[in-house]
């Protein structure tokens, strides 16, 4: 890419440079999500020559690399500088921070001698020696190079903040500070600093205590006190949380609340006791100038979509009537959650000309159920797209959207063009890959250019082999075998076997032949299940006649229609020590539970599930692993929470924290997240022996988002369901796998192939058809 250096040469730097940057910032942070950091880093700095990059490139370049954890790509690009001592020394911080987060920590004290030698002192480089100090765990160094910055420096602790944010998950350190420097030092942004390290650092008391001292020195800001409430529910105050919520919900803009708040709504308001009563005096007291956004949010927090829905049509149909993204968005929500799906395409085609819709809330609209498939809806959101000012690149999303929408020959050929010239690149885009798959070979057969036609069929065809690249199955393989060695080593550790409940709502007849098999096939000793029949099986005898030769299930019938009815109502009735959630249309493999429970011992956690899972699309008949995350480590630290298919807690934690009983999605993720902030232990598990199923009937599941919507964070395809049993460890998956009921295949098609365990010798090698295209009915 020459051509950008050459331009900077011929421009004016103050008139033309800066345009020049965005445009390569623009095309670096789209390279950093497709192909890598060290991708972006190129897009930044190849332009120019090595030892003069401009700053603003230079500094984003190693920025990302940081934001990329990889920080050990980002300290060669330091030493394009060596001839360069101003712009280096310039940078002196941000070297130092590289040096301190890529662990190397000779490197870093070798930089700060010499930096200590620089005159005059700069503050930023002095910050790092305090955080290598933590880093080398020697918090008595620490508070002295701290108490030196704050003399050296003065006493404005803003460049402080920084370290501390750092530290803040040293909790000697953070002890430490505390006990001998916190009390005498009154500058609320330090005192802020130490409220929300107490509370990430999973202790709500203290953090409670620092976060009142700051409110009580008159720094009143509405995410105070959020985070005041959060932290006096999680220490088991519940009026001071609901007191401390409605000072801040009388403080707060009500847009603000909406978007940054509705955690603390969550997390608060969501028990059956004070939910439904307080939100009632909110609404009804008239003190709070509420938007109808606002009410729409606290309404969605207590499962009342039909409010939300008469509502808005109400509020529509009124002269006047000002229409609000956000609200249509909560609205179309609350739809979809009652399965009125025609509602929310009527509704749409009535949104005035000139109300604001950006390219967010189009996606977000398109991306609903069935909205794509009216040509008045389509036509609706292409045009408000052509209206809109486009991005000067396109991006997986933008494309997407054309693509769906275009209804006209020239929207079509133009869209499609700019699809394969996108593609031709060699980008990953899988959403897009994913969308061309599905749809790809009806948009080229209306594209009116014959030659853009062949190209979008020839990326169409091929999606699913450009995914399913040899080295995703390569890569599973090799963590499959690691995690093998991990769980084999727990198993041969001992330790006690407690029993353990299985929770297993079910609702489908379907489902009950795959749920029993997966009881049937655990390998751990003392284990019981408890069914709860719930929709149309509430009542249905068939329940006990599938189960029927397992001695230890029970099998219970209820009338809710909540998912945290159903597993309150088993654990209640559960005796075991540990207990594990199954989802009856997912799948188990054998030693499931025993390596679930032997890593919660060998860690000594409370709580884990699983945030890599594998799932297996029926729309593209293939398997995938989603979301994938680091595992066998802390979920606080890496800040994301396992799927509500595998979580696996122990008992005491569900006498403390029971499920929510009145909401209709989300009870999974609020448990975890209750969890984590009452202190107790939560663990991420590795995504073997597990396989989530998603049906192309979206109607089907919970969710009923699109598969696409799992796609952002998949990395690895694995082709299709014939490596089903390459995802269990320790041995072969007991046979039949079931998928017959949901995409008709036939066990014999599924049989162990190419697998290798340490317990069991490699089977035979069966032939297998490839498999193409959409599953058979």
């Amino acid at each position: 890419m020459p051509c950008f250096a050459q331009r900077e040469k011929e421009m004016p730097k103050h008139v033309h440079a800066e345009p020049v940057h965005d445009a390569l910032l623009k095309r670096a942070a789209q390279c950093a999500s497709l192909e890598g950091p060290e991708a972006a880093t190129r897009v930044l700095l190849d332009p120019f020559p090595e030892s003069a990059p401009p700053e603003k490139l230079f500094r984003a370049a190693v920025r990302t690399c940081l934001n990329a954890r990889k920080a050990a790509a980002a300290l060669p690009l330091f030493e394009r500088l060596a001839s360069n001592p101003g712009l280096r020394r310039r940078m002196a911080a941000l070297e130092i921070e590289a040096l301190v987060k890529a662990e190397d920590m000779a490197g870093a004290e070798a930089f700060l001698a010499r930096a200590r030698l620089w005159t005059p002192p700069v503050a930023a480089v002095e910050q790092w020696g305090i955080a290598l100090a933590c880093a080398q765990e020697e918090p008595d160094a620490a508070i002295v190079l701290l108490y030196r910055h704050l003399d050296r420096f003065g006493d404005d602790v803003a460049a402080l903040l920084p370290v501390l944010q750092q530290v803040r998950h040293k909790e000697p350190l953070t002890d430490a500070l505390i006990l001998r420097y916190g009390d005498s030092l009154t500058d609320p942004r330090v005192m802020i600093a130490f409220a929300w390290g107490m509370w990430n650092g999973g202790r709500p008391s203290e953090a409670l205590y620092w976060v009142e001292r700051v409110l009580a020195a008159g720094v009143a800001r509405p995410p105070l006190y959020m985070l005041a409430a959060r932290a006096a529910m999680a220490s088991g105050d519940a009026a001071k949380a609901r007191r401390m919520l409605s000072v801040g919900l009388m403080s707060i803009l009500p847009e603000d609340l909406v978007g940054n708040s509705l955690l603390a709504l969550q997390e608060i308001l969501l028990s059956e006791d004070n939910l439904l009563e307080f939100q009632r005096e909110l609404l009804a007291s008239g003190e709070f100038s509420f938007s109808r956004e606002l009410r729409s949010a606290l309404q969605l927090t207590g499962g009342e979509m039909e409010g939300i829905i008469e509502r808005y049509l109400r509020d529509s149909a009124a002269p006047g009537f000002e229409f609000n993204a956000r609200e249509f968005i909560f609205f179309c929500g609350a739809c979809i959650e009652t399965s009125r799906y025609d509602l929310v395409r009527a509704e749409l085609v009535r949104i005035p000309p000139e109300a604001e819709l950006d390219t967010h809330h189009l996606i977000r609209i398109l991306r609903m159920p069935t909205v794509e498939e009216t040509p008045a809806t389509r036509a609706f959101v292409i045009n408000r797209l052509r209206a809109l000012r486009m991005v000067d690149e396109d991006t997986p999303s933008s494309l997407i959207l054309g693509l769906s929408l275009a209804d006209s020959s020239a929207d079509r050929a133009t869209f499609a063009q700019r699809c394969a010239a996108f593609l031709d690149q060699g980008y990953p885009a899988h959403e897009l890959r994913l969308f061309l798959a599905e749809h790809g070979a009806s948009i080229a057969a209306s594209v009116p250019d014959p030659a853009v036609a062949e190209r979008l069929r020839v990326h169409s065809a091929t999606a699913m082999d450009v995914l399913s690249d040899p080295t995703s199955l390569s890569f599973v393989n090799s963590e499959r075998h690691l995690c093998e060695i991990m769980h084999q080593r727990m198993i041969e550790a001992g330790g006690d076997t407690p029993k353990v409940s299985i929770l297993a709502p079910v609702h489908r007849a379907a489902d009950l032949p795959n749920l029993r098999d997966c009881i049937a096939r655990q390998t751990w000793p003392d284990l019981e299940a408890v069914v709860v029949a719930n929709g149309p099986l509430c009542g249905d005898p068939a329940v006990e006649a599938a189960m029927s030769g397992l001695a230890t299930v029970k099998v219970l019938h209820h009338h809710g229609r909540r998912v945290g009815e159903f597993l309150n109502t088993a654990a209640d009735a559960a005796e075991g020590a540990y207990m594990v959630r199954f989802d009856a249309d997912d799948i188990y493999y054998d030693n499931y539970v025993t390596t679930a429970i032997r890593t919660m011992q060998s860690s000594n956690a409370d709580m884990a599930g699983k945030s890599a899972v594998f799932f297996y699309s029926e729309t593209f008949n293939r398997i995938f692993l989603a979301r994938h995350a680091r595992y066998f480590a802390d979920a606080r630290q890496l800040g994301y929470y396992g799927t509500g298919s595998t979580q696996c807690f122990r008992r005491e934690v569900f006498e403390k924290i029971r499920f929510i009983e009145h909401i209709d999605r989300g009870e999974d993720y609020l448990f975890y997240t209750n969890a984590i902030q009452t202190g107790w232990k939560v663990f991420n598990l590795d995504p073997f022996n597990h396989l989530i199923i998603r049906r192309t009937d979206r109607s089907a599941h919970t969710w009923h988002a699109g598969d696409r919507a799992l796609f952002p964070g998949a990395l690895h395809c694995l082709g299709g369901p014939q490596n089903i049993n390459r995802l269990a460890t320790l041995s072969v998956p007991t046979p039949p796998i079931r998928l017959a009921h949901i995409c008709g295949l036939s066990p014999e098609t599924l049989r162990p192939a190419n697998l290798t365990s340490p317990a069991h010798s490699p089977p035979a090698e069966v032939p297998l058809p490839r498999q193409t295209g959409r599953p058979s009915a």
